[in-house]
């Protein structure tokens, strides 16, 4: 938090008006320049970065020169904060996050007012402090309030929803939290939800099918765009729900892995149009622990839908041996980019079947890890005409070997070459 240029403050104002464009950013960089203020190379370099592909091979020089200018800097530029935020991040080169105790936020919080380009509050510690929190007019600068690992329990959930100062909130993390579908219902029923685009529930435990009621009938809601659902207790109700809802139209990032879906979620999911907005923003499916069983594999992996998947985690789930079988007979599934599979029970029957799938010539990943896969039935994956030596695996290799092991070798049917990609 340098003390600011006279003309500074025009600049913020500017850049405030246009939050995601970059060209205020890097004339205000120009300005500071011209000043010898170090802070204009940082948003130039930030800036390059967050446009930056990720396999760009200028990002690794670009990252060095940001860790060196933070190492150098960062600590003249937020002198004042010392002692009272725990961590602080800058993105496109201002500062943006902090993170600080619920007590010291209580204590300390009008000092956020002096950081016009602060967007985001991690607060944790903060449970017991939540009631005076919730009524400090420094969260009326927040867009985006995380919350995550405090505990709170469903009591708070109303003084939250009747928070005065939430007006501007975008995002709001309330993960791991001891929340259930009634703490939900309370949330909901606050009028400023209705600017939300993220909403992170996830890991809660106990939030339910009325839960997601609550969310999938609430009108406010039309502008989400992202909900975090794992890690709870729903059944493929819920995901009825979701698909249905007339209010989640802009809905195309929701995680449901660790959840009870079932066979019946798949269904719903591949039934309406949420899966193709879901698809459009990106290829994944995580299926990991949704109780997932052989009826619900192979009607996913023979829908014309699953084309789109580039990248599936099965993990965790009861369909077995068959399941895998299915889904490397599949024609649908050659787009499939990245496949976990971790923890089904599976045996050598599963291996030789990927080994024999056309799809694991373009596979750039594959985790089969905790499973009872033998040495002998992973080698042969290894020698399988589709394998090719930039596939990532991650596979447990037992070295015991099958009382005759030779007979995989004698039993199996080569692939036929024409299919080969």
């Amino acid at each position: 938090m340098t003390p600011l240029w006279p003309e500074e403050q025009g600049f913020l104002q500017w850049i405030q008006a246009q939050w995601h464009e970059d060209a205020p950013r890097l004339i205000f960089a120009d300005f500071l320049d011209e000043r010898h203020d170090p802070r204009g190379e940082l948003i130039r370099v930030q800036c390059a970065l967050a446009r930056m592909a990720a396999d760009d091979r200028r990002r690794k020089k670009l990252r060095q020169r940001e860790s060196e200018l933070l190492h150098q800097y960062a600590a003249d530029w937020l002198h004042p904060l010392k002692g009272i935020v725990s961590d602080a991040q800058f993105r496109r080169g201002l500062l943006e996050s902090v993170s600080m105790s619920g007590r010291d936020f209580f204590d300390h919080g009008e000092i956020l007012r002096q950081i016009p380009s602060l967007r985001r509050l991690r607060l944790y510690d903060a449970a017991s402090w939540m009631g005076r929190i919730l009524q400090r007019q420094e969260l009326s600068q927040l867009r985006e309030l995380d919350l995550c690992g405090n505990d709170l329990g469903n009591g708070t959930m109303t003084l939250l929803a009747r928070a005065p100062f939430l007006e501007r909130l975008e995002i709001l993390d309330l993960s791991v939290n001891s929340l259930t579908s009634e703490g939900v219902r309370q949330l909901m029923q606050a009028d400023w939800v209705a600017r939300l685009t993220e909403l992170h529930l996830n890991d809660n435990g106990r939030i339910a099918d009325a839960g997601v009621d609550a969310l999938a009938r609430n009108p406010r809601l039309r502008r989400l765009h992202t909900l975090d659902l794992s890690g709870n207790d729903l059944s493929d109700g819920a995901v009825r729900m979701l698909s249905e809802s007339p209010h989640l139209k802009r809905l195309n990032r929701l995680m449901l892995h660790q959840n009870h879906i079932g066979d019946m979620g798949i269904h719903w999911l591949l039934s309406g149009d949420l899966w193709h907005r879901l698809m459009q923003r990106a290829r994944v499916l995580n299926l990991e622990e949704s109780t997932i069983s052989l009826p619900g594999i192979q009607e996913l992996v023979n829908s014309p839908r699953f084309r789109q998947v580039e990248s599936l985690d099965l993990s965790g789930n009861l369909f077995g041996d068959r399941g895998i079988q299915a889904l490397a007979r599949s024609d649908n599934a050659l787009r499939l980019r990245h496949l976990r599979i971790r923890k089904n029970r599976l045996s050598d029957d599963a291996a030789l079947a990927i080994a024999d799938a056309p799809w694991l010539a373009q596979l750039e990943s594959l985790d089969m890890s905790d499973n009872a896969v033998t040495k002998e039935a992973i080698e042969i994956i290894r020698e399988s005409p589709y394998f090719h030596w930039r596939l990532k695996l991650d596979l447990d290799e037992h070295p015991e070997r099958l009382p005759d092991s030779s007979r995989l070798r004698r039993n199996r049917r080569p692939p036929p070459h024409e299919n080969f990609i």
